[in-house]
């Protein structure tokens, strides 16, 4: 097995001789990185999902679900632990490249973040993978775009729907976070008469989640009054309620003239993602008129993600709530599963990948995340490094991580 090797001077193989002394080096050891073993592989959702800013894109279960539609999953393993999954289109699209989905996940030194995905991009290329794009969702203001810019990358665009995303701290990382009553007394006046009136008008809330996650264990309540638990062992059931969902979803989608994946692969993610306890269907639904709403959340590092929702049109102006209660019965499972942060998802310009503004089609979505007290986060945005371009930029990224140190070290 070839293992690659990244430091700040330079990437090499693990076999190429020293650098020269006089190269500036980090105080930690440098990057190794090789293909993950079938042990390897038995845990790797522990650090790939579970670790602190983990995504589910990242997990096995996504990359089993894209490799039985036609793409090659790369399970890459540094030796410290850190896991990177990146997805091989070449056999569905043509495409030349990898892309690594919400990877490498963020990391509080943006200098081991550039690190690995060289180190990435040298032993995929050295499989004939010829370029890779990676996408963490790490903040802006960290400074990895100036990094990834001097190892050879270059900005390009995403594959997710959005750049950047709107965020609900419930609370600092280390302490207990906010309750109820603190959380639902924060959203806009609006948004909370109208939780209130989907209450009054009887909508009761179906929950298909397998449960799972690193806080699961610490729950403060179990919700049991808030949710009709729907048993996930019975298929039946389940894939009635995904495919009531994929309606909503298909309707919608034909009414803006977007395009939306299969229903074959819909239902294979979504039930591949319960079973492993990464992914929660919410439905809301009315004793007399039936299913109203939908939203699917994911469950993955210290937050819960909130991924895709629909509604029944015909419904959608009887019951104006149905959408906001199943968004805040989100929030009550981040908050019972103790977790310091919901994801409410992108709602960027189209075409512009920047905060919308009053006329913008994305504006009233970011009305609707911003009444919650969601928080417009700038992220990096995805890099491409072909393999065309310096393997590194040595000297570029030396002085890069020289630089970024003294500012941080000025007063």
């Amino acid at each position: 097995m070839t293992d690659v090797v990244a430091s700040e001077s330079g990437m090499e193989s693990a076999a190429s001789a020293e650098p020269s002394p006089a190269e500036p080096r980090l105080a930690e050891p440098p990057v190794r990185v090789h293909l993950a073993t079938p042990e390897e592989l038995e845990s790797w959702d522990e650090s790939a999902v579970a670790s602190p800013n983990g995504h589910v894109y990242q997990s096995r279960a996504w990359a089993e679900h894209q490799a039985a539609h036609g793409w090659q999953a790369w399970h890459l393993a540094f030796d410290d632990g850190f896991r990177l999954l990146v997805l091989d289109p070449r056999t569905v699209t043509g495409g030349a490249g990898g892309y690594a989905g919400r990877g490498p996940i963020p990391e509080a030194s943006p200098e081991r973040g550039v690190q690995r995905a060289a180190a990435a991009a040298e032993l995929l290329a050295s499989h004939g993978v010829a370029a890779l794009t990676v996408d963490g969702e790490t903040p802006a203001e960290s400074g990895l775009g100036r990094l990834l810019q001097a190892a050879g990358f270059e900005p390009t665009d995403e594959r997710q729907p959005s750049r950047h995303l709107m965020e609900i701290r419930l609370g600092p990382d280390d302490l207990p976070n906010s309750d109820e009553k603190t959380i639902f007394a924060s959203f806009g006046a609006t948004t909370r008469n109208l939780i209130r009136q989907a209450d009054r008008h009887g909508l009761r809330v179906k929950r298909v989640d397998a449960g799972g996650g690193r806080a699961e264990e610490e729950a403060a309540a179990t919700l049991d009054e808030e949710f009709d638990p729907v048993d996930v062992d019975d298929p039946a059931t389940v894939d009635e309620l995904l495919r009531t969902f994929y309606g909503m979803l298909d309707t919608t989608a034909k009414r803006g003239g977007s395009a939306l994946a299969s229903e074959d692969q819909f239902l294979d993610w979504s039930r591949r993602g319960i079973a492993a306890g990464q992914t929660v269907y919410l439905q809301a639904e009315h004793p007399t008129d039936g299913p109203i709403a939908g939203a699917i959340f994911y469950r993955h590092g210290h937050r819960l993600s909130y991924s895709i929702a629909g509604e029944i049109p015909d419904l959608r102006r009887k019951y104006p709530g149905a959408a906001r209660l199943l968004i805040w019965r989100g929030i009550q499972v981040a908050l019972d599963e103790r977790r310091t942060s919901v994801d409410l998802g992108g709602v960027d310009t189209e075409g512009a990948r920047q905060k919308p503004d009053k006329g913008d089609s994305t504006y009233g979505a970011y009305q609707l995340r911003e009444s919650f007290g969601a928080r417009w986060v700038e992220l990096t945005g995805a890099h491409r490094r072909t393999r065309s371009r310096p393997l590194l930029g040595v000297d570029r990224v030396a002085g890069a991580l020289r630089r970024l140190r003294r500012r941080r070290a000025e007063p």
